[in-house]
């Protein structure tokens, strides 16, 4: 009778290594994405894939899409307030100043 093996001390499970830039949540899968085609620069596109690898390419543009969109919310804002209550004055605008530099 042959000897039982031993059991391996290393898990066959490999870690799965997400970026710290992306929050795990958006890499779901193709089922609850939709698919588009964009044009970038060359130079864009070497840039990313350098930063994150050409494997996280599309959460890349997911997170900027997303912060570009909350972006462009809070400036429609914005402008419906002045429109309601006027300009900010220099003590708001200093306090948002200092906000936006504490923000992680």
């Amino acid at each position: 009778m042959p000897p039982a093996k031993k059991a391996s001390k290393k898990s066959s499970k490999k870690k799965s290594k997400t970026s710290p830039t992306f929050p795990r949540k958006l890499l779901r899968t193709a089922e609850t994405l939709s698919r588009r085609t964009i044009t970038i620069r060359p130079d864009t596109e070497k840039s990313i894939d350098a930063l994150v690898g050409p494997r996280k390419f599309s959460a890349f543009v997911q997170t900027a899409l997303d912060h570009q969109l909350q972006r462009e919310r809070i400036d429609q804002w914005l402008a419906e307030q002045e429109a309601a209550y006027g300009p900010l004055s220099a003590e708001d605008l200093e306090f948002a100043e200092k906000a936006w530099q504490s923000r992680k």
